[in-house]
């Protein structure tokens, strides 16, 4: 409990009039809402995590949330229309510059897109990964059909 809420409710203890009680109540419920702004800050720096074949489209959702990438232009997306067929390396490479690293973490080197996640770099974001997962069979079958994907023996 914060002092402040400490020092409201000890005043709540004295004897108040009715519209002073209500005032009181009124700041002490006050200050205990979270606005969503609040509360994506004690989420920050964000890490997305990306699994193989699941939702590289999703660094589409986090780079246009509001404030996390600020020199990402609105209309420009994550997918093979916008920066090629490795567009997953081109659009990592240019979170650094895009985006605010304090709120979106960009991985330092974005030219290795599934890397494993070693103890330090999950005790550094722990309780800020965020990720996109789907069913093994999708993922299986999305992998057989992309090409240039590692799962498919030769």
């Amino acid at each position: 409990m914060t002092s402040i809420r400490r020092g409201l409710i000890g005043l709540i203890l004295l004897p108040l009039t009715v519209d002073a009680l209500e005032i009181q109540m009124h700041l002490l419920r006050h200050l205990e809402i979270e606005t969503a702004e609040m509360r994506r800050m004690k989420a920050s720096p964000m890490f997305w995590l990306h699994i193989p074949k699941c939702g590289t489209s999703f660094l589409d959702t986090l780079v246009h949330m509001p404030g996390n990438c600020p020199g990402w232009p609105e209309n420009l997306s994550v997918n093979d229309e916008m920066f090629g067929k490795c567009f997953e390396d081109a659009s990592r490479s240019m979170c650094p510059v895009w985006c605010d690293q304090a709120r979106l973490h960009c991985d330092q080197n974005p030219h290795a897109t599934h890397q494993f996640l070693d103890e330090e770099t999950y005790q550094i974001y722990k309780g800020k990964f965020v990720a996109l997962f789907r069913q093994p069979e999708r993922r299986l079958l999305s992998a057989w059909y992309d090409d240039s994907d590692i799962f498919r023996a030769n």
